[in-house]
């Protein structure tokens, strides 16, 4: 997964990969506030063969700055395509997901935006 990603994108890839426990597992830490060492997590993942999926989840969060912001970044997106659409700058896609293009749209008020996005994890 990447920073920008949803997290819907990494929730399957691990499923599908069998590594929900370990995976799941650094989720908490991370989400508890943890702060774990890459190279800690390589050496404690390799022998289970899941390091690539939960040092990319570390990675993740640490670009972000924290887990917060990891878990709003989709939101944060939103509101930002949001701001471009509203000067002008940036058009929805044909293609665009119905509900994107409701929130994305400027004569939507911020409130009801705000309150979409609440339901939206």
């Amino acid at each position: 997964g990447t920073a920008s990603g949803t997290g819907q994108e990494e929730e399957s890839d691990v499923e599908e990969a069998g590594y929900s426990e370990k995976y799941y597992l650094v989720e908490a830490l991370l989400c508890a506030g943890a702060s774990i060492d890459e190279a800690l997590l390589e050496e404690g993942t390799r022998e289970f063969g899941q390091q690539d999926i939960c040092v990319s989840l570390v990675r993740d969060v640490s670009a972000a700055g924290s887990w917060k912001l990891y878990k709003l970044s989709p939101h944060l997106q939103i509101l930002r395509l949001r701001s471009l659409v509203a000067r002008g700058r940036a058009i929805a896609r044909p293609d665009a997901p119905p509900g994107v293009a409701k929130l994305i749209n400027p004569d939507l008020c911020n409130e009801i935006v705000w309150e979409c996005l609440s339901y939206w994890r």
